[in-house]
């Protein structure tokens, strides 16, 4: 079996199974419609994007606290020079820039956030319009449009947003690049689009931890279409940005290896002492992982199996995650006869889907081995809903455009326009729970949804920010990173792990980091309240009796001044 070589056309010729849309039959009936108003469902699909996620918005931060990391590790590398090492740096890097600029404004990194989902849109757009079936790329388009986890993001300061524009962009720079290859494949001739693929892909590769494989599945794609020479020019023009940044960056920054690593590697998770995992527990961690990730999240999200929760840690999302939805082996055996088929036809007839298999298999492979099964976290793979869904309409489309699947053109059709009407189904319910959130923070109580001790908590955070002196000294908190968030300066420190038992290792730890006040909520395990207990048992004058300010009066938020 040979891939194809043909010359690419314009419009879609080229890519359906050498039939022309302009020959008879449903699909090419559909493809002629979806090609004379590309434009105007290009325009759709960004206006509803918008409208979609605007309904959904949420302006606080979430209940995880890795959306107020990114602000964190962006604040500590302007004002401390740290560079970010647990996270792709990139996305750090860019709200750098923003907080730089304007300052600590999080409803504007918010907003970023919705900008990236709509800069995707229209960059994938452009890198698979006349590359793939109008069906499969419009499918993908409305995929991010309609469907509500991905909307989610648009509204939170985690890295997906981001990271799925930067996706786009470096799935449009290689095929331009392939394209260029196949009129001309000399170095000399292709040089700036084999340096547009290796700054592009370079950029991905910091943009998230288990992308740094993408130069890879560029790699095997010209292996499996026994292109030898791409395939070294692919590690080649990947390593040409990637080496000097390396160098660079442990120049200026010093260490800057992932921890992630560390914990990758570990047998569990919580346990260090555990040692390292072998080959069977990551063949373990793969399978269960799959279940998890393939049979569960994923048909979920697109909302074929059960009913989610698209909010990103809320109580409801928390409870969902509590009591997971069980692997199934019908949905996966789905997934893998639609992924098969789907690499088959496009092995021989589209490079383009040909690659986006490799890509989600690739990326998908590595986060099941990397990942610790406990984190189960569905926005592992909110990333690539849109290329699944493409993939899938594709296998229909292809099937169909067999002499053997004509009969299934109909229903190709029709179940196309299900798979994403579903999605906007499952959006138009969510909507009105959003709506509240975003009338109460348009009104200005930007903590409603909140449980009343976190929302007394993160009120007491910008009370510090407004009142106590830049001088005063540290606050030690149980959540500091959404402390630097609404307090607007770094002045909040961790409870150190393992948590101090006598006063005096308490005391030096908070001498040795500068800590001053010490902020006890009643939502949170007791730790900090285990401190100071211990503290005043002992040394009953180093901390006031009582509190400089108290937030609120169920589950209350103190903050009590030491006193060396």
């Amino acid at each position: 079996m040979k891939p194809e070589k043909t010359k690419a056309q314009t419009g879609s010729a080229h890519i359906h199974h050498h039939n022309s849309i302009a020959e008879p039959g449903l699909l090419n009936a559909i493809e002629r419609f979806l090609n004379r108003n590309s434009s105007i469902l290009l325009g759709i699909a960004l206006v509803l994007c918008a409208l979609f996620a605007a309904m959904l918005f949420d302006g606080r931060l979430s209940f995880a606290t890795d959306d107020a990391t990114y602000i964190n590790n962006a604040y500590n590398l302007i004002h401390h020079g740290t560079y970010p090492t647990f996270q792709g740096a990139l996305y750090p890097f860019t709200l750098a820039l923003l907080l730089s600029i304007f300052g600590m404004k999080l409803l504007l990194f918010k907003l970023f956030s919705l900008f990236f989902l709509l800069i995707q849109i229209f960059i994938l757009y452009k890198a698979l319009k006349n590359r793939v079936p109008n069906l499969v790329l419009f499918a993908g388009l409305f995929t991010v449009s309609f469907n509500a986890y991905i909307l989610a993001y648009g509204s939170y300061t985690f890295s997906e947003s981001f990271f799925m524009m930067i996706q786009a962009i470096c799935l449009w720079a290689f095929f331009k690049l392939i394209d260029h290859l196949q009129q001309d494949s000399s170095l000399k001739t292709s040089l700036k689009w084999w340096l547009l693929y290796g700054f592009c892909f370079f950029l991905l590769s910091i943009s998230k931890n288990a992308a740094v494989i993408c130069s890879g599945i560029a790699l095997v794609y010209f292996l499996a279409r026994k292109e030898w020479k791409f395939a070294a020019f692919a590690i080649a023009f990947f390593l040409l940005f990637r080496v000097p940044y390396e160098v660079i960056a442990r120049a200026v920054f010093g260490n800057i290896s992932s921890t992630q690593t560390e914990m990758m590697l570990r047998k569990d998770f919580n346990d260090p002492s555990k040692g390292s995992a072998d080959l069977g527990d990551f063949t373990d961690r793969f399978f269960e992982n799959w279940g998890q990730y393939i049979s569960t999240h994923t048909f979920k999200m697109l909302g074929l199996r059960g009913n989610g929760v698209p909010d990103l840690f809320t109580l409801e999302k928390m409870k969902e995650l509590q009591t997971p939805m069980e692997a199934s082996g019908f949905y996966s055996l789905i997934f893998i006869l639609f992924f098969g088929a789907a690499l088959y036809y496009s092995y021989k007839y589209n490079k383009y889907i040909f690659f986006l298999i490799l890509y989600v298999c690739g990326m998908s492979f590595f986060t099941f081995i990397a990942v610790h099964t406990l984190w189960n976290q569905d926005r592992f793979m909110v990333i690539y809903l849109p290329f699944i869904l493409a993939i899938f309409v594709y296998t229909m489309y292809a099937f169909s455009k067999s002499e053997k699947g004509k009969f299934f053109q109909p229903i190709a059709a029709i179940l196309a326009i299900i798979f994403v009407l579903v999605q906007l189904v499952g959006t138009l319910k969510e909507a009105p729970k959003h709506s509240k959130f975003a009338r109460k923070y348009m009104k200005g109580d930007e903590f409603y949804g909140y449980p009343q001790g976190l929302q007394n908590y993160t009120k007491a955070c910008r009370w510090t920010g407004e009142n106590l002196p830049a001088d005063s000294g540290k606050i030690l908190a149980n959540r500091p990173v959404e402390g630097l968030v609404y307090g607007k300066r770094g002045m909040f420190v961790r409870i150190p792990k393992p948590v101090p038992t006598n006063a005096d290792s308490a005391l030096a730890f908070l001498k040795k980091s500068d800590v001053k006040y010490l902020m006890i909520d009643e939502s949170n395990l007791g730790q900090i309240r285990a401190v100071a207990q211990v503290i005043a048992t002992k040394y009953p004058e180093k901390i006031n009796p009582e509190p400089v300010h108290v937030e609120g009066t169920l589950e209350p938020t103190a903050i009590y001044k030491l006193n060396y």
